[in-house]
């Protein structure tokens, strides 16, 4: 039962950051387990947010219909759930935005002098601080709330400021033009997944400008970075739209590609390499690999997508690629996963587990790990699937002919 209005409620689930609750709610409080059947179908269920602290009123999703079961996407800054369209089930998405009301002494025309340190969040691990004795001058007619949400549309090549190669995440944070005195921290969080090939440890802060129609002011007051917990925290002086973007570094060495000579670090000068992109030399570049590294996870579900031997330890942080204990340093062939001499570019069994490249990737093992193998012979995979198929097709005939009976 929800804690505030009693109604039944059902699947809470937290946001990325715990900092959030959310769950469905019978809004009209029909459902009975009673009359299971006949009152879900007759509930308006309704995606409720709460705060995970319990002290502020819960939210209710606004959006015209039936809808439930809320799930964060990986990052936390979009909502997927269940919408009931004509009596049809759609899976819809949403950005989930969070405006909190903040307090203190009123002054001016439509400011607050805040008397107590406040913190504002998305749920996502994006923060607003606010501390105590700072004057916030919020927009004439604007309501007194910190507001932060994340642009559905992603950065296009137009909008990118000259020497960045891309911008993946971004925050917009509101009202817009509200201002800040002193200047206050802001704290923006990311995935692995989002600054996958960038050059991390010097992402930098760009806000975005109506006039230019860019991400080309850039701002440059730090106050820390975390590479382990994917933050980056700066201070703010106006609210407005800002990104996080860098250089592409596709190795990780620390060596950005437009000056890198080997791109994917593979031995091979990218002048006479036919995929300096090809971070797995399997023969497919990066650009056209969905799996990077080879180790079964597509980079869109790889926390590691450059994790050559699949150690759990990035290229860029692996002091030994390929496992098979030279340095990476001396290692004249660090790109040689079975240590046979042959680096993969040339290898036609990576793994050395006597199925070749190809065939491993026609059959969906990996072919940089040795002990990925079919568990029985494809022929006999092939002849139990047809077995079921043609099961699966005898029983819908049966089901056909008695619904044609009935």
């Amino acid at each position: 039962r929800s804690k505030e209005s009693g109604n039944f409620a059902h699947t809470p689930v937290f946001s990325q950051d715990k900092g959030l609750v959310l769950y469905s709610e019978d809004w009209q409080n029909v459902f009975t387990d009673s009359a299971y059947l006949q009152s879900v179908a007759i509930a308006d269920f309704d995606v409720m947010i709460a705060y995970s602290d319990g002290f502020e009123a819960d939210q209710r999703l606004q959006v015209a219909g039936n809808q439930m079961m809320p799930v964060p996407t990986r990052g936390g800054t979009r909502l997927l759930y269940l919408r009931d369209v004509g009596g049809v089930m759609h899976l819809m998405a949403t950005t989930l935005e969070v405006a909190r009301a903040i307090g203190g002494t009123q002054f001016g025309d439509n400011d607050v002098l805040v008397t107590a340190q406040q913190t504002a969040a998305d749920g996502s691990g994006t923060s607003v601080l606010l501390a105590e004795g700072t004057a916030v001058d919020f927009p004439t007619g604007e309501p007194q709330e910190i507001q932060i949400e994340t642009p559905v549309d992603p950065v296009e090549t137009a909008q990118l400021p000259d020497a960045v190669d891309a911008i993946p995440v971004v925050r917009t944070f509101g009202p817009d033009g509200t201002t800040f005195s002193p200047p206050l921290s802001v704290t923006v969080s990311y995935t692995d997944a989002e600054v996958a090939g960038l050059d991390e440890p010097n992402l930098k802060i760009f806000k975005f400008n109506t006039g230019s129609g860019k991400f080309d002011i850039e701002i440059t007051d730090i106050i820390s970075r975390d590479l382990v917990n994917n933050t980056i925290t700066f201070a703010l002086a106006s609210f407005s739209t800002y990104g996080l973007g860098a250089e592409t570094d596709t190795d990780q060495d620390g060596i950005v590609d437009d000056t890198d000579p080997d791109d994917d670090n593979d031995g091979v000068l990218d002048g006479a390499d036919p995929y300096p992109l090809d971070t797995d030399n399997d023969g497919v570049d990066n650009a056209l690999d969905q799996d990077d590294d080879s180790d079964g996870i597509a980079d869109l579900d790889d926390t590691l997508p450059y994790d050559t031997d699949n150690d759990g330890q990035n290229n860029a942080v692996d002091l030994d690629d390929d496992g098979d204990g030279i340095a990476d340093l001396v290692d004249t062939m660090p790109y040689d996963t079975d240590n046979d001499g042959l680096i993969n570019a040339v290898d036609t069994d990576d793994d050395g587990d006597g199925l070749s490249d190809v065939d491993e990737a026609t059959y969906g093992t990996n072919p940089l790990d040795p002990n990925s193998r079919l568990p029985v012979d494809s022929a006999a995979v092939k002849v139990l699937l047809g077995a079921i198929f043609v099961g699966l097709l005898a029983m819908a005939g049966v089901r056909a002919r008695r619904s044609a009976n009935q």
